[in-house]
């Protein structure tokens, strides 16, 4: 069992997981033609999404139209 004089003294609080007192890290710089690829790339991920949605709305309109039967 632990007690509380057992325990080391915490360590101090670092910048960041850096050492203490370092400069903040540098901010990257945005890369448009990379933004604009991963954006074509969702707008085609959503655009085959719908498409597939609206095949399977189809799809179950026909099974309810059959099982009514």
């Amino acid at each position: 069992m632990y007690r509380y004089e057992n325990l080391p003294p915490p360590s101090p609080i670092s910048n960041r997981g850096g050492p203490p007192n370092s400069p903040p890290p540098k901010k990257k710089k945005f890369d448009f033609i990379c933004l604009k690829n991963n954006a074509c790339n969702s707008l085609n991920d959503v655009e085959h999404f719908l498409c597939d949605f609206n095949s399977f709305l189809k799809y179950m309109k026909l099974y309810n139209l059959l099982k009514r039967k």
